[in-house]
């Protein structure tokens, strides 16, 4: 255990991430379960970065401090190898036994935590909201490029965000939103192979790449229509993610998506099901410069592998995500004890758990897969969640 808290703690904050997901910033665990669906239901301070609308869901005032941390089972094989010594201290034998051990594999951490605020003051849909949050990300490739390597690139997001929402019909069914954000993004990489071991390197200090401070500010856009029914509850979303266009790193492409959910009250519980279809513009096309995705694929590569292929299934089922809760004794109409997640996240099934106590703790365990490669299937990486949130 101490080895884990070590690598996570000095991994995290002495390289500040730049791999995985380019694009989406405040994932949550309960989204993440439900094949990561939020532009129509995404709940409580989640709203900030799913759909900007949503806001209008919370009643009255709530204060929220969370903190999420994921990894997959090739961060934690890496971790145990390395034992006690962790990577900072790891002997260059050990970081060769590593790397001959984990060949073509990924091991991915990523950590959140921050604290975020809803106030609703109108049941029609006025409502504004903000937070402060970081994210921490690790994504190491160890390959095998002529020589063994092991390439770990790194980024930390310092997030401020602020929002609100307002109905623009008189009954409160259409309600629109918008958020901006101040991102403070560092990135780092570094390197070790084999070569390394032949002239007796230092693994981090001679072996750091590159590393960069960067800023942006973006917003986001959002609408929902809430369908008139007496049995469902059925509502429609869209957003639009502006693109984060760093000046140092690469530019993140802005992305459209549009979703759907509805709510089918039981007698002692509900079932919600939605569906979300991201990049509806397919703007990834436009990204016309190097993404690191941890393995090297770029967002570039993406699209033309894509398009290579000739076939639009493929590219679609990377944009389609879809859930499933079952959420049993309600304490009201957000929030229960129990909920039970289901989801399809670009191919991949994904499930979760959520418990609610007390009213104010909340704890979530996700499993889910992201697809690394250039269409569904092609490179799954499988991750497991654990979030821990307390609201007032």
């Amino acid at each position: 255990m101490k080895s884990i808290l070590l690598v996570i703690i000095l991994l995290c904050f002495s390289f500040p991430s730049y791999a995985g997901e380019y694009r989406w910033l405040g994932y949550s665990a309960r989204a993440l379960a439900m094949g990561n669906v939020g532009v129509s239901n995404a709940r409580g301070t989640s709203a900030l970065f799913y759909n900007p609308a949503l806001l209008s869901n919370r009643r009255s005032l709530r204060a929220t401090v969370m903190s999420v941390g994921q990894l997959n089972d090739a961060f934690l094989r890496v971790v145990n190898q390395l034992g006690a010594s962790a990577i900072y201290y790891a002997s260059s034998e050990n970081i060769i036994d590593v790397i001959h051990n984990n060949l073509d594999s990924t091991p991915y951490f990523k950590g959140q935590a921050g604290a975020g605020f809803i106030w609703n003051f109108s049941p029609k849909g006025w409502a504004f909201g903000g937070g402060y949050y970081a994210e921490y990300l690790v994504d190491m490739n160890i390959e095998v490029n002529i020589i063994p390597n092991l390439n770990v690139f790194a980024r930390q997001d310092d997030i401020a965000i602020g929002g609100f929402s307002f109905p623009i019909s008189s009954y409160g069914s259409v309600v629109v939103g918008a958020t901006g954000r101040y991102i403070k993004r560092h990135v780092a990489q570094f390197a070790y192979s084999l070569d390394n071991l032949i002239v007796d390197k230092d693994l981090v200090k001679q072996e750091l790449l590159a590393r960069t401070v960067d800023t942006t500010y973006a917003y986001d856009v959002g609408a929902i229509y809430r369908v008139p029914g007496k049995r469902f509850y059925t509502v429609l979303g869209v957003t639009w993610h502006s693109p984060l266009a760093f000046s140092k790193l690469v530019r993140i492409p802005g992305e459209l998506s549009i979703g759907g959910s509805t709510s089918i009250p039981l007698k002692k519980g509900m079932i919600e099901l939605a569906a979300d279809y991201r990049d509806a513009l397919q703007q990834a096309e436009y990204a016309s410069t190097r993404e690191v995705a941890g393995d090297g694929i770029t967002v570039k590569d993406i699209a033309d592998q894509a398009k290579n292929n000739g076939d639009n299934t493929i590219s679609i089922m990377k944009r389609v995500h879809i859930g499933a809760e079952l959420s049993l004794l309600p304490f009201d109409f957000l929030q229960s004890i129990l909920a039970f997640r289901l989801g399809l996240n670009q191919g991949h099934i994904t499930y979760g758990v959520g418990a609610n106590l007390w009213h104010y703790l909340t704890v979530d365990a996700t499993y889910y897969t992201e697809e690394r490669g250039a269409y569904s299937q092609q490179k799954p990486d499988s991750r497991f969640l654990l979030g821990v949130s307390m609201s007032l």
